[in-house]
């Protein structure tokens, strides 16, 4: 099927690479049960919104500032004191 060595080699590369592919993804960790402070999140909520607000080419262009503003108030005071990384970014994404 294959008599050339340069495509037994290929197939071989392409086989090869695969597997390692494949194995580099269930070998990802992560820390989404890790604890955190509130006053940790509350800086990282923080630290978003300046990033955002700075970042933005035209973030008050569709929406007022005070919309947005509202959201991101209404976002900061919602949040649990100690919670996991997993849920802090579940409420961030609501």
């Amino acid at each position: 099927m294959f008599k050339s060595p340069m495509k037994r080699l290929y197939i071989l590369f392409l086989i090869a690479s695969f597997g390692l592919v494949c194995k580099g993804q269930d070998t990802v960790k992560s820390n989404l049960n890790k604890y955190y402070p509130g006053n940790q999140l509350k800086s990282d909520f923080v630290f978003l919104r300046t990033i955002v607000e700075s970042a933005h080419p035209s973030l008050y262009r569709h929406f007022p500032k005070d919309f947005i503003d509202h959201y991101f108030n209404s976002g900061s005071q919602t949040k649990k004191p100690d919670s996991t990384q997993y849920f802090y970014l579940k409420q961030l994404a609501n």
